[in-house]
């Protein structure tokens, strides 16, 4: 995993929350649809009628769980990477990868932020990242290798 991939998986989280989101407003939808139709139509067997509102519930109740656990790792994640900026000495280094990474802002926003233009932004953001990956890197891309190893052995 590289610097940017480490401080991206915060933004890739947010992702993950979003469309899962959107799934179980989608299942809900659904699910509102298939009761009301069940209402009305009456159907002779009910027990097929309850199946599919329990299967629909059930399904709901997993994608919450799973959205759920996916917001506590983003929040572990998130959390861990601000800690991480915080030790960063360099004000500038801290206000560029903390405007991009953590407040997800665009080169242009954090340009205009900071009264700097996108090329500087661009130069600070590259030693800003050497510099995290000085002090932290061995804590992710050290992980790499050890996965690799695992799915991988010496023969």
């Amino acid at each position: 995993m590289t610097t940017e991939e480490y401080l991206n998986s915060i933004q890739t989280y947010e992702k993950r929350i979003e469309i899962k989101t959107m799934e179980l407003c989608r299942l809900k939808t659904m699910s509102n649809n298939v009761r009301k139709s069940n209402l009305d139509e009456r159907v002779q067997n009910n027990t097929q009628s309850k199946d599919s509102v329990g299967d629909a519930v059930a399904k709901i109740i997993d994608l919450e769980k799973n959205v759920d656990s996916v917001v506590d790792d983003f929040i572990r994640k998130r959390n861990e990477i601000i800690k991480k900026l915080d030790g960063i000495k360099n004000v500038q280094y801290y206000q560029v990868l903390s405007l991009k990474y953590i407040n997800n802002k665009t080169y242009k926003e954090i340009a205009e932020l900071l009264g700097c233009s996108i090329m500087q932004i661009n130069r600070i953001r590259q030693k800003a990242i050497l510099e995290f990956e000085k002090m932290y890197g061995n804590d992710y891309i050290d992980i790499e290798k050890d996965l690799i190893r695992t799915y991988n052995p010496p023969l």
